[in-house]
């Protein structure tokens, strides 16, 4: 079935109520689902045909939402690619998907001619020009046909695409609804971009089950959120660990009240028990359901039901509703109660793969489950205890990045011998970024490799900290030591 369809389901329990709201403006079911009709038949009419890729350079909107359901509907793949990102991130990923037409609004059409020139582009004024359309027939999809492709930082430091299929996003979605209490009658406020999967599913989730997702891309400014969730009257909310460390200590949060408020979610990264405890003392009778999951399982792996907030919050709960999660040894072999190994996760979730990466794909995805590269235990009561990470990935502000990535973009800098970074715990962003440089000019070098960073590289991958040293330590195999780093990193924090 394609997974369009099937999200429209959701869209026609209450066609009079709203679909999406922001700004105040609010779109009504009915109307966004005439929205999408028009993308699908507009796709169609510029020759898009099915399995062809598509992209998304948008930040949340209900047009964007709109552009992602048609041109599914209308069977094309679609790319949602990360609009804040600096252009060269964006041209690799754009060389790679090579899309034929690119939903775009503001500053990022001329960005989005400029990396792709041969692809359509177009935005709201495109939409707004097309007459009332038919109803436009679905692309009959099977179910392991490609959908979305979702964009992650994979070992190498290059944009890595997750390919998604129908199957895993009607089956991720389904599992979501059956573990979260989500409502028709919800308001979710949504601040997570549709290009991230966790703001991904929150979209799909709300879509299916006929609810309202109130957008609000200003996060920065956490007070105006907060002001519209009470304007709004939203029942729902959901956030990356940094998302609620900033709502704790910088915001009006300990003194407003928000008497709809049912239950939030929280994913991308562990939130500190600290933040938990303080969370729930903040929103009292508002349910604290905390998740895990990776772009490779289309969202959602886990929860924790909030009746074990209390003895529980240092775990990833259990898995959902679909899904099985099995501690597995180097050898293969399932771990014992306690003993620390590979998680490793099966269900009909799990992605296709990674996009046009067979080698990639086949050490990530093997015999059909994923491979997360995530340690693990099982505790006595059954919970799941992430203990740390196979792989060198840092989480910043609930995205998950590869070290290589920005070790890369420092390498770059004129004078730069060597660079390496490690993780530094963040009361904000969960993990920062510190910082090892061997330069040619050392420590006279500072400023201007700070002012290149600020050009370089996204805020929240910006170096916290950097220290200029005459050697990076090796291994006797001449490999970086990047244990002996962390250490370093962490002995200088205390001190």
């Amino acid at each position: 079935m394609n997974v369009a369809s099937w999200l429209l389901e959701g869209t026609q329990r209450r066609p009079d109520a709203s679909a999406f709201a922001q700004q105040g403006n609010h779109v009504l079911h009915r109307e966004w689902r005439a929205r999408v009709q028009a993308v699908a038949a507009l796709l169609r009419a510029r020759g898009v045909t099915p399995k062809t890729r598509v992209a998304s350079l948008s930040p949340n909107t209900p047009d964007a939402a709109a552009f992602i359901v048609g041109a599914i509907l209308a069977g094309a793949t679609v790319v949602l690619l990360p609009a804040s990102d600096p252009a060269p991130r964006l041209g690799r990923m754009i060389s790679r998907a090579e899309p034929v037409a690119i939903f775009a609004e503001g500053r990022a059409q001329t960005t989005a001619k400029e990396l792709a020139p041969d692809a359509f582009v177009f935005g709201k004024a495109e939409l707004d020009a097309l007459p009332a359309p038919e109803a436009e027939p679905a692309y009959g999809a099977a179910p392991d046909d490609p959908a979305l492709i979702l964009f992650t930082s994979g070992s190498t430091g290059e944009p890595r695409g997750v390919v998604l299929s129908h199957e895993n996003i009607i089956a991720n979605t389904t599992s979501i609804l059956a573990s979260l209490p989500i409502r028709e009658t919800d308001r979710m406020m949504a601040v997570l971009p549709f290009y991230y999967s966790f703001g991904a599913s929150v979209l799909f989730t709300h879509l299916r089950a006929g609810a309202c997702v109130v957008i609000n891309n200003q996060f920065m400014f956490a007070d105006r959120v907060l002001e519209e969730m009470q304007r709004e009257a939203c029942t729902s909310f959901a956030g990356v660990p940094s998302t609620y460390q900033l709502l704790l200590r910088r915001s009006s949060l300990p003194r407003m009240t928000f008497p709809h408020l049912r239950y939030v979610q929280q994913a991308g990264g562990r939130l500190p028990p600290n933040f938990v405890r303080e969370l729930a003392e903040r929103l009292p009778g508002t349910e604290i359901w905390l998740m895990y999951g990776q772009t490779e399982a289309t969202a959602r792996l886990s929860c924790l039901d909030p009746k074990h907030l209390g003895d529980k919050a240092h775990t990833i709960g259990r898995p959902i509703a679909g899904v099985t999660l099995e501690i597995v040894r180097p050898d293969g072999m399932a771990a014992a109660p306690g003993e620390v190994g590979e998680l490793v996760a099966h269900g009909k979730n799990v992605a296709l793969g990674y996009l046009d990466e067979p080698e990639a794909t086949a050490d990530t995805f093997r015999n059909g489950a994923l491979y997360t590269g995530d340690l693990g235990k099982v505790d006595d009561d059954g919970f799941i205890v992430l203990v740390d990470r196979a792989k060198d990935f840092l989480k910043c502000a609930g995205y998950r990045v590869a070290m290589k990535e920005i070790e890369d973009v420092l390498a770059a800098f004129d004078g730069v011998v060597e660079a390496a970074i490690v993780g530094i715990p963040d009361e904000l962003q969960g993990e920062a970024v510190q910082a090892f440089i061997v330069h040619t000019r050392g420590e006279a070098a500072r400023k201007d490799l700070e002012a290149y960073c600020k050009r370089a590289l996204l805020p929240h991958l910006q170096p916290r900290e950097t220290v200029f040293v005459d050697a990076l330590p090796k291994t006797a195999a001449g490999k970086l030591a990047r244990a002996t780093l962390r250490e370093l990193a962490l002995s200088s924090k205390a001190g």
